[in-house]
């Protein structure tokens, strides 16, 4: 499929190769394309594959310059790391955040949707939903839990957006060499806030965290914080955008959550229907057998998290949002040792920024414009979303 193709519906590439090669080499990507729910999940957790050093996933003018800024800052990234030393920093992360912290986090997240909304309301009848929503609502609630002065958010949203800019497919050497300054520029910030910010958040919570004697080292504490940061606002604000799409693409699920006449797994259908993460990409530390097919130590899998989501299998009448689907396991979080440190966070904003917006803007609906799909394979997400808010 042509790779405008595939970003504007990926879906139907991945029906295709579910179908006829479930498991199967792409030359185009030199990599492994995994689409079945049941290989996706078992090979997230297989011991023959890794995260760490993987390639990255955007070639570009520049790139030993940028891999090397970018490998020095992600090397304690837990989503980058694997063994002892990635289970040592996750019990500490859990540590500190545990299952409830989204729960004391929700009145708070609800409380800025609603100022948001507010703000929007008087001042415009259409807004972009990515830019003026979601985007700020996502950042202002990871802040908050980080434990970040309000002051702050402003300049965290200009170098989350250089970082978005210079991560996507074609964009320019000047855009890269922002992103890299914008993350040089992240790490440094929160180098700073370390021992500064409220006791009462996370980062605090990560520099105090302690099990078996072990504790974060300064370094981990920030690489840590800065992943919620930015890898955790660009996914919550495009969790948010899709899932409102997906709702004014379909009236009849849309009118169901208005009402409060669908389960409590209304949010993780909205996940699974079309997540923003769209794929996770592992390497084979050593050689084995999958599905039929011989894999090879050092060759690049990638472990399609949205073909996962579809698969009929699983899910009866995939392509059809339901509301009031049951029994329902979506990948979106991914699964295992590597599930999403931040899923409980991700979840409630997505939950709050929903049920806010859809109260505050009853009558909202999208405008009828081409939709605009950023040009990047393993991430789903538009440039922009225009909603009639009244």
């Amino acid at each position: 499929m042509h790779a405008a193709a595939y970003v504007a519906d990926p879906y139907a590439y991945y029906r295709g190769l579910r179908a006829q090669a479930p498991a199967c080499w792409n030359p185009d990507v030199n990599a492994w394309t995994l689409t079945r729910y049941r290989d996706v999940v078992d090979l997230i957790r297989h011991p023959a594959l890794s995260v760490g050093r993987l390639p990255l996933a955007q070639p570009v003018v520049g790139e030993g310059r940028r891999g090397d800024m970018l490998e020095q800052h992600l090397a304690h990234w837990l989503i980058r790391m694997d063994g002892p030393d990635h289970a040592r920093l996750r019990a500490l992360a859990k540590r500190a955040m545990p299952h409830r912290f989204a729960d004391q986090m929700r009145p708070l997240v609800r409380q800025r949707a609603e100022a948001l909304l507010g703000r929007l309301l008087s001042r415009a009848a259409i807004i972009d939903v990515i830019g003026d929503y979601a985007a700020p609502l996502a950042l202002a609630a990871i802040c908050d839990a980080l434990g970040l002065p309000e002051q702050d958010h402003v300049q965290f949203r200009r170098w989350s957006e250089c970082i978005e800019q210079g991560a996507g497919r074609g964009c320019s050497a000047s855009q890269i060499s922002r992103a890299i300054e914008a993350v040089q520029a992240t790490r440094a910030y929160l180098a700073q806030q370390v021992g500064r910010v409220q006791a009462s958040g996370l980062i605090s919570a990560f520099a105090g965290s302690s099990v078996n004697c072990a504790v974060m080292s300064r370094d981990e504490v920030i690489s840590t914080a800065s992943l919620l940061l930015l890898a955790g606002h660009e996914t919550s604000t495009h969790a948010l955008a899709n899932a409102l799409l997906a709702l004014f693409d379909h009236p009849s699920e849309l009118r169901k959550l208005r009402h409060g006449d669908c389960d409590t797994g209304a949010i993780d259908e909205l996940l699974r229907y079309d997540t923003p993460l769209q794929g996770l990409m592992r390497r084979a530390t050593a050689s084995f057998e999958w599905q039929g097919q011989r894999i090879s130590a050092g060759q690049t899998l990638v472990l399609w998290l949205g073909a996962a989501n579809r698969d009929p299998t699983v899910f009866a009448e995939p392509d059809r949002l339901n509301l009031n689907r049951q029994a329902l396991r979506h990948a979106s979080f991914g699964f295992g040792a590597h599930r999403c440190l931040g899923a409980g966070l991700a979840h409630c904003i997505l939950e709050e920024g929903l049920l806010a917006f859809l109260a505050a803007a009853p009558k909202a609906a999208r405008l009828a414009r081409r939709l605009e799909w950023r040009g990047n394979m393993l991430f789903r997400s538009q440039t922009r979303l225009l909603v009639q808010l009244y």
